[in-house]
């Protein structure tokens, strides 16, 4: 059964980790199809950004769940973590898309909000990347986008706000923020053009330290941010996102819509 879903608000992003948790609304960036990017020496350029896979080593000792990004369940979530201990930083390119090619897709997406908790301070995969992979209104690919302006302004330790590319030790055990949009030209661009949203790549950082450790962590409770023709975007809280009107997201996991298909609205 497909399920239809409330967007927050177009113009809006959930303010910090805790209107995260209380908007406690399943919301898809992508329906969840992964695909294994974890062979060695795998990479890409999309929008000038190279996204890779590097074991630093002969073996790969990077793991995922294959968990679902959008899940308000952490557990559910994606899960990032080894084998075993390792002593070397490690790069792991990872993707959603949607069903196959056959939808739904969501219109409007020019950024996400979502959450991150790790165990450990020192050991923990990262996120230092995400790119948009859009369509246009006709189904054909068109723009592969970076969603790089951190909309917290940077990072913040006490508030625990993340922000790609940040280094050294990280408060664990706790769940961190993480939003991010593209840029207020590149939104008008997205919705003037009707693109829809395709794909994701991430790319993550299996980060170290001086000795060996198990890197562990989830992400999840990843939100759309939904683009309005302004290209503005300000923060709201979860009550207020939830009486408030948004856009209607399709979720479906694995396969696409076929005729007769009955829904479940939430």
């Amino acid at each position: 059964m497909a399920s239809i879903r409330k967007s927050v608000p177009a113009g809006r992003w959930l303010s910090n980790h805790t209107e995260q948790h209380d908007y406690n609304h399943y919301n898809a960036l992508v329906t969840n199809v992964n695909v294994d990017k974890s062979g060695s020496g795998k990479k890409q350029t999309f929008d000038s950004y190279e996204f890779k896979t590097d074991w630093n080593g002969s073996t790969n000792y990077m793991r995922t769940s294959k968990g679902d990004i959008s899940s308000t369940n952490r557990t559910s979530g994606l899960r990032l973590f080894t084998s075993e201990k390792i002593g070397k930083d490690r790069y792991l390119w990872y993707q959603y898309w949607d069903a196959s090619s056959k939808g739904p897709w969501n219109k409007n997406v020019v950024g996400y909000t979502g959450l991150w908790w790790h165990d450990d301070r020192q050991y923990h995969p990262r996120l230092e990347m995400v790119a948009f992979h859009y369509m246009d209104v006709n189904k054909n690919r068109t723009k592969d986008m970076t969603v790089d302006i951190n909309l917290h302004g940077g990072y913040n330790s006490d508030n625990r706000y993340w922000q790609y590319g940040e280094t050294g030790q990280h408060t664990s055990q706790v769940h961190w923020h993480i939003a991010y949009a593209l840029h207020p030209r590149r939104r008008r661009e997205v919705v003037d053009n009707g693109y829809v949203l395709h794909g994701m790549s991430l790319q993550f950082k299996y980060r170290t330290a001086a000795g060996s450790g198990n890197p562990n962590a989830y992400f999840f409770n990843f939100k759309p941010i939904i683009g309005d023709t302004s290209g503005n975007l300000n923060s709201i809280s979860a009550s207020s996102a939830s009486s408030g009107k948004g856009q209607i997201l399709y979720s479906r996991e694995n396969t696409g819509l076929k005729s007769g298909d009955r829904f479940r609205i939430t």
